[in-house]
């Protein structure tokens, strides 16, 4: 995983997670245009490492690969996350809850339990309220592990339902 420190104008500071799965790519959560920003929708892409050349402050954080699995199954579970769309919520469904899936945690990300932030609250809160009105989509951690189960990438310690 290679956390992406931002720290914008009125929002707390935050990371942007992505998932290196190559020399010159990488795989990560957005919005991939207008329509899907207005609908709180994200989508999981791959995307070129020379996006990220301006960034100046990242921190690599690296999971040990279960001695069971293949050396590249954490690579393999990112790729085979590429186009799943879903329902953003900065506290439950984010770039976090993408990477830690990735790696075998199910559990909510640090980044979701401190939403502080103006423009974080206000995210948040539009995201939740548009969950009245909009088609949801399956949720995030569901269809990876759908994916997961079906491609055989499930690693030794994960049971799903």
């Amino acid at each position: 995983q290679l956390w992406i420190y931002h720290q914008p104008r009125l929002m707390r500071s935050y990371a942007h997670v992505v998932v290196i799965n190559g020399p010159h790519t990488f795989i990560h959560v957005c919005a991939a245009n207008m329509k899907l920003i207005v609908k709180a929708k994200a989508i999981i892409k791959q995307d070129d490492q020379s996006k990220l050349d301006a960034e100046d402050f990242c921190f690599i954080v690296r999971q040990s690969c279960p001695s069971e699995r293949e050396q590249d199954i954490f690579s393999k579970r990112a790729i085979s996350s590429i186009g799943i769309r879903f329902d953003y919520d900065p506290e439950t469904s984010n770039c976090e809850t993408f990477c830690n899936g990735v790696h075998g945690n199910w559990e909510q990300g640090v980044q979701g339990q401190s939403i502080r932030g103006v423009v974080q609250n206000g995210v948040s809160a539009v995201a939740k309220s548009l969950g009245i009105v909009k088609r949801r989509d399956e949720k995030l951690t569901r269809q990876m592990q759908k994916r997961f189960l079906k491609e055989s990438l499930v690693l030794p310690y994960e049971i799903f339902d």
